[in-house]
């Protein structure tokens, strides 16, 4: 005899009680504004304007890719909307013997990203921002690919035209090597349709990118490592196409819009420095979270594991949450929020690897109860470790404004 469990909570209904707050059987007219349906869910009964979306690789305005140079990409201003951002680089390895690359050395490769509409920079983003975010936002599938390539996991092969599987460790050896890996770019352009930038607002303000490349020394410095070239490192972006209906609404209106923003603060002391308290007066986002991480004050991984045993942030002398246990924001906090917590395996690479820590400011990422910190005339960051290699990073994640008017675009960096 089959079950007839389903049809329990329907024949014990009374309408009253916790069961009663929550369902009803029927839509009568005093209550059908806040009555839907499981089965025929809200977003399926909504019609949206149509758009189209598409990938595309972003011609550099600027020569070639090489360690300690810059590079420029300049986006078209044929379409309406710039979305999420990729940048795809290849590197060619030679070691003087079997050995491993440090912790997220492919990663490394790209010191600084700009983000300029028209004659303004909305955002700048160092490295330990770019791999703090992908630490934060990527699933753990996702983040082991990534991690995996970043670390030399996947090779170029026959002349660069065959990609091979995912290696569990970095098979350099003493011939020349292609590496690959494709790293987000988390600007204020990702997040699908709803976080693009509106290039529709703004048609005739260029949009450009600029690439920072480290030094070469940042992977020939690694034990092993013979030779480093920056083979080449290309842009893709997801950009959007709208009707032309829309199109002329939002040429020809004020929007204001929500962007997510970053900013950045760092703080370089002695190695044997354990407690110490980092400025972060220049913040001044409605502010969600921060990340905190540490590594030496060059270019490379290094080779002691820094620990953070304690955070605390002071706004004009008062503490926000008080002393956060290092351990408490390593494992907690930021699931709490609806982040991501990446510990991964570096298997046999060599160096120590980067551990993010999140100092919650709000319930969720981007959250309107997020922090303005422009609000505070000083902001202070009381941070102790254990093991520490010599340089903080702290990335400020929040939201601020960006305003599209008489078709330009400008952002409001104060909450």
């Amino acid at each position: 005899m089959t079950g007839q469990g389903a049809m329990a909570p329907i024949a014990a209904w009374t309408g009253a009680g916790h069961q009663g707050q929550r369902t009803v059987v029927e839509v009568l007219p005093d209550y059908d504004f806040d009555v839907s349906s499981h089965f025929m869910p809200d977003d399926e009964q909504n019609r949206v304007l149509l758009y189209g979306s598409n990938f595309v690789e972003v011609q550099p305005s600027t020569t070639g890719s090489s360690f300690g140079s810059s590079q420029t990409f300049t986006f078209s201003n044929d379409v309406d909307a710039l979305g999420d951002m990729y940048a795809r680089v290849v590197i060619k390895l030679k070691a003087s013997g079997a050995t491993g690359l440090q912790s997220l050395s492919l990663a490394r490769v790209i010191d600084r990203l700009e983000v300029q509409v028209g004659n303004s920079t909305w955002q700048t983003m160092e490295n330990a921002d770019i791999l703090a975010m992908a630490a934060t936002q990527l699933d753990a599938g996702a983040y082991d690919v990534y991690f995996s390539q970043a670390n030399g996991g996947q090779k170029l092969v026959d002349g660069k035209d065959k990609t091979l599987t995912l290696l569990p460790t970095s098979p350099l050896t003493t011939s020349d090597q292609y590496f690959v890996c494709w790293i987000p770019l988390p600007t204020f352009t990702q997040g699908g349709p709803a976080r693009s930038h509106l290039i529709a607002g703004a048609p005739h303000q260029s949009v450009r990118v600029k690439l920072s490349y480290v030094a070469a020394a940042a992977l020939t410095g690694q034990t092993g490592v013979s030779e480093a070239t920056l083979d080449s490192v290309q842009l893709w972006n997801r950009q959007h196409i709208m009707t032309n209906f829309e199109r002329e609404q939002i040429r020809n209106n004020t929007i204001a819009k929500t962007i997510h923003l970053t900013q950045h603060a760092q703080h370089t002391a002695a190695a044997s420095e354990t407690n110490m308290t980092v400025e972060l007066d220049s913040f001044s986002l409605l502010a969600s979270h921060l990340i905190i991480s540490a590594e030496t004050a060059s270019e490379m991984a290094g080779t002691t594991q820094p620990v953070l045993q304690s955070a605390e942030l002071l706004l004009n002398t008062s503490t926000h949450s008080g002393p956060l246990d290092g351990s408490f924001m390593i494992s907690s906090t930021g699931q709490s929020m609806g982040l991501k917590t990446n510990l991964v395996d570096q298997g046999d690479a060599p160096g120590a690897r980067r551990e993010f820590y999140i100092f919650p400011l709000a319930a969720r990422p981007y959250g309107p109860d997020g922090c303005p910190l422009n609000r505070f005339d000083t902001i202070r960051l009381r941070l102790n470790w254990e093991n520490f290699p010599g340089q903080v990073h702290v990335t400020c994640v929040g939201t601020t404004t960006a305003v599209y008017k008489n078709q330009a675009a400008s952002v409001l960096y104060f909450s």
